[in-house]
């Protein structure tokens, strides 16, 4: 496959999008999993389909323009989570194709080769989450328009001073994504050592920037939820301790054959003569990127593997390097085949929950199972959640399952942001802000999964007036609704 796409023509893009479609169709035809991530950026989309604010009447973390997306999405789909899988393979596909195209206008490359886009698809299906609509995959748009301006900015021979764009695309993309903020740091170590950059560039760059961050910004201000904007989405970024979805080890394990990869491109690279100091260049900037996207990873509070999306373009671009480099033909193939099967195993084990175990307990040792574990990251659906259908709800807990048929109550969607602000119900803002988020839409039905209400009630024995007990002792319902 890597010798097939090494040089472009027009049928292989045709080719491309159907080997694509061969890797990503058996995961529709199957039952999907409902994800715990999806079903939250799905319920961010439905509030404000509905008509409320986001962070004042809608708690969570997730970025504006990621959650009017979704809230777009919600608008015209409602709740068919189908349409998340569809607009993901278009998405992955057109960015795949877009990169391979500013690679080819920059000169990055002395052969006009698809392996650019061929890379990006494989990074872009590292495991089932990454297989639906993401932030991460929202702020792609705008961090390869960073790239192609980043590029133009080093290449002395196109004369543009590109920094105002640089700035302004790393702020939108960080409206998507809030960890994409890093990529400054990329920027400057670029304008330092490859560019003739001067100090107006540097401060041009944070102008364009805060610019951009201040709209929205003044956006929130002028709807008096400036200070919700910093709570929800500023805030958690050093604040919230960080969640995973799926065990550290077993992220590291599904990233660890594409960073071996480029840590072996690293290695590799001084050896390589066929490129101009300009395309050396690009190479050691990109490395930047990926070492600085790595550890931005872990500023989003809540980790799976979609998170390893971030490192897609970088990535592929380096990984595009070493393919080209290494000589031995079959070699490509059979490293290449093995990334992709690598990533492919563990998505469809996971999809269609398979038990494979390495017997390593006949030979005196014990048994490894050869999956990746999705408690926390698939939704628990189950025949208690249609007991509450089209009913107005309110979950305490980090299983959010209950919602898919219901309807949120109140603005406590993230618990950890909620349990933040509870924390301090001894203080008399607080304890009217919540009584008046339940009176402006009270919940039908209180599912505390941890055992929180009570720390409510007590500060707020008005609205514990309103509830009582389920026979099930962790679920409270308003009396008026009671049957």
């Amino acid at each position: 496959m890597i010798n097939f796409f090494r040089l472009t023509t027009s049928f292989k893009y045709i080719i491309l999008f159907s080997l694509f479609l061969i890797m990503r169709i058996p995961a529709l035809l199957v039952d999907f999993p409902l994800l715990n991530p999806s079903l939250s950026w799905m319920l961010v989309g439905e509030r404000l389909a509905q008509g409320y604010q986001l962070y004042t009447e809608t708690w969570d973390t997730t970025a504006p323009f990621s959650a009017l997306f979704f809230g777009l999405i919600h608008l015209v789909f409602g709740k068919w989570y189908l349409v998340h899988q569809i607009i993901a393979i278009f998405f992955v596909f057109l960015q795949a194709l877009w990169f391979n195209q500013i690679l080819f206008k920059a000169n990055i490359f002395h052969e006009r080769t698809m392996l650019p886009a061929l890379l990006y698809l494989v990074m872009m299906s590292i495991f089932v989450d990454s297989w639906v609509v993401t932030p991460i995959l929202l702020a792609n748009n705008f961090l390869l328009l960073f790239l192609r301006y980043l590029l133009m900015q080093m290449n002395e021979k196109q004369r543009y001073n590109a920094t105002f764009e640089i700035g302004a695309y790393i702020a939108i993309a960080s409206l998507f994504y809030l960890p994409c903020v890093t990529l400054l740091l990329v920027t400057y170590l670029t304008f330092l050592l490859y560019t003739n950059s001067k100090i107006r560039d540097y401060i041009l760059v944070l102008v364009s920037f805060f610019f951009t961050m201040g709209i929205v910004l003044l956006t929130f201000y002028m709807f008096n939820a400036e200070y919700a904007f910093y709570f929800n989405y500023l805030r958690p970024l050093l604040l919230l301790k960080i969640q995973f979805y799926i065990q550290f080890y077993e992220l590291l394990l599904l990233a660890s054959v594409s960073i071996l990869l480029v840590i072996l491109n690293i290695f590799l690279s001084p050896r390589y003569r066929r490129y101009n100091n300009y395309q050396n260049r690009t190479q050691t900037v990109i490395t930047f990127w990926w070492f600085i996207s790595l550890l931005s990873v872990f500023l989003d509070y809540k980790l799976s593997a979609y998170s390893l999306c971030l490192l897609a373009i970088p990535t592929a671009f380096l990984l595009s390097h070493l393919f080209l480099q290494l000589t031995h033909k079959i070699m490509a193939e059979l490293v290449f085949s093995f990334l992709l099967a690598w990533h492919l195993f563990f998505t469809y084990v996971s999809l269609y929950n398979a038990n494979l175990i390495l017997p390593f307990k006949q030979l005196g040792g014990v048994d490894i199972p050869l999956k990746i574990h999705t408690e926390k990251l698939l939704t628990q659906l189950d025949k208690q959640n249609l007991a509450y259908k089209n009913k107005k709800i309110l979950v305490l807990g980090n299983n959010l399952s209950p919602y898919m048929y219901a309807r949120l109550a109140t603005p406590y969607l993230n618990g950890d942001l909620a349990q933040t602000h509870w924390q301090n119900l001894n203080q008399y803002n607080i304890v009217l802000e919540t009584y008046s988020n339940f009176e402006k839409d009270m919940p039908q039905v209180i599912i505390d999964q941890n055992n929180k209400i009570n720390q409510i009630f007590a500060a707020l024995p008005l609205l514990a007036e309103k509830y009582e007990k389920s026979k099930n002792k962790n679920i409270y319902l308003l009396k008026s609704t009671k049957k």
